[in-house]
């Protein structure tokens, strides 16, 4: 047997998502060519970029939460798998003769492996405070953008 693998990424934007709001985008996900024989798949963060602009809270720390739960993980929070793709810090910048908070969060991570069960046919995606509340992303120009590798490995019989 020799394992071979498919590579599929996707570009999502809160602003260009299927169903949901612009704070939980729901996103359709087309798989040209997937197959049914995946042992083993990754998910790769290769880079998500967020604007949050006059968000009205000053808070530091951001969560990429998904309904893509890691296999192996656990959450204190779910007492179950974690469904946190990755930690952000926000960097604040006070405006205080403008009287608001501008800010933008940034991560990449390309080698940073999460292991899934299986290929979702939709990706639901939020920001989400260390308190559990998801960011507000609908005021103000709030957006995020996030580019997701799938790598699924697969075998095939050796004709050696």
């Amino acid at each position: 047997m020799k394992t071979h693998s498919d590579t599929f990424t996707y570009l999502l934007t809160n602003n260009t998502r299927d169903l949901g709001t612009l704070s939980s985008p729901i996103y359709n996900i087309n798989y040209l060519q997937k197959k049914n024989n995946y042992t083993k798949i990754t998910c790769y963060i290769d880079n998500l970029q967020a604007m949050l602009l006059t968000l009205s809270d000053i808070t530091n720390l951001i969560y990429l939460e998904s309904n893509l739960n890691q296999i192996n993980s656990y959450s204190s929070k779910t007492k179950a798998t974690s469904n946190i793709l990755c930690v952000i810090n926000r960097n604040i910048q006070e405006h205080s003769s403008s009287g608001y908070v501008d800010s933008a969060v940034s991560y990449q991570a390309p080698t940073t492996p999460i292991e899934i069960g299986s290929l979702p046919d939709t990706i639901s995606l939020k920001l989400v405070k260390a308190n559990g509340n998801s960011v507000d992303m609908d005021t103000g120009g709030n957006i995020f953008s996030v580019k997701l590798r799938f790598v699924c490995e697969y075998e095939v019989q050796c004709g050696c």
